[in-house]
């Protein structure tokens, strides 16, 4: 297998797949390393034909690792833009998208709490978007995972929990607002969260 190690000092990204080919698996980890020894915690993988459009993060370090034979080529950056300048051109009918985060990682939000942890999507037209929610937050988080279905809507806040929301619309934000830790909680968080979203389809 390959591994590339993603780094930003802001603690948030998006990753946007440029293509995938071969017969195997991409797998998507917060931190780095080898393995949770070392404080490298997997959090989700994709066959190469089933690989989110985009994903969305709000860790500041994370590991993509792919099986031999795939070749994954994507491009990145912690631009996460704003409610009137997503990130990226409009998302469409059919595509598949993964916000993942975990508590573990060394991230500022960890620290302080809220730093404005938000993804931005914006839709061509008016679709049914779909988005699955499986939230994890540790006791010690009095924060939460929040949704905001429209532009200038009201949020709802979700804490540990699977849900799954259907709504229609061209806009729409998932925020992650975990409350502040002490330094020494920093890695020991046991939030997780991983978000699937279907723009104009079933979920799978």
């Amino acid at each position: 297998s390959a591994s590339r190690i993603v780094v930003t000092p802001q603690t948030k990204m998006w990753i946007s797949t440029q293509s995938c080919s071969g017969e195997g698996n991409v797998t998507f980890s917060s931190g780095a390393g080898i393995d949770e020894s070392e404080q490298r915690f997997l959090l989700r993988s994709w066959t190469c034909s089933s690989v989110p459009k985009m994903i969305y993060s709000f860790d500041d370090v994370v590991t993509l690792t792919v099986d031999p034979g795939v070749v994954y080529t994507f491009s990145t950056s912690s631009n996460m833009g704003s409610s009137s300048r997503p990130p990226i051109s409009k998302v469409k009918h059919g595509d598949y998208l993964a916000l993942l985060t975990s508590g573990q990682n060394n991230d500022l939000q960890n620290l302080k709490g809220n730093t404005d942890s938000r993804a931005y999507i914006n839709i061509d037209s008016k679709k049914d978007v779909t988005v699955v929610m499986d939230v994890t937050l540790d006791p010690i988080n009095t924060g939460s995972v929040q949704l905001q279905k429209k532009h200038g809507g009201s949020t709802v806040k979700y804490y540990t929990s699977a849900r799954t929301e259907t709504f229609n619309t061209d806009y729409f934000e998932v925020r992650y607002e975990p409350s502040a830790l002490q330094p020494q909680q920093i890695w020991s968080s046991q939030d997780r969260v991983l978000i699937d979203i279907y723009i104009g389809i079933p979920h799978k």
